[in-house]
């Protein structure tokens, strides 16, 4: 920015000037944007299910009660996929929704960038 002021004094317009500084500060938005989006999509990448489950013990054609204890415990791993995925959609939605405004962000710095001077 010190280089653009520095050069409006002289050869550019004033105009010209003020819209490569707004172009550059979008294009800094569409930068922060980015990385926001990034940080929802390593989030969504990282989510675990929560099931604090251990393998039961047993012979589960023998034994009803090993029968039992695996079923319950395919339940419980069952709803905590489904809890995990639907954690891990939400943050990938918003992820999306930053990435889409990174991307106009970033395409109104290009047309910014490159408007015909003077």
């Amino acid at each position: 920015m010190l280089r653009c002021q520095q050069t409006c004094d002289g050869s550019l317009l004033r105009r010209e000037c003020e819209v490569k500084t707004l172009s550059m500060v979008v294009a800094l938005v569409a930068f922060v944007t980015g990385v926001v989006a990034a940080w929802y999509w390593y989030r969504s990448a990282r989510i675990d299910p929560k099931t604090g489950w251990n393998p039961p013990v047993g012979d589960a054609t023998t034994d009803p009660d090993a029968l039992l204890a695996n079923l319950n415990a395919l339940f419980v791993w069952t709803f905590a996929i489904k809890d995990a995925l639907k954690e891990s959609s939400e943050l990938n939605r918003s992820a999306a929704i930053w990435t889409a405004a990174s991307v106009l962000f970033s395409a109104v710095a290009a047309v910014m960038g490159n408007l015909p001077s003077g």
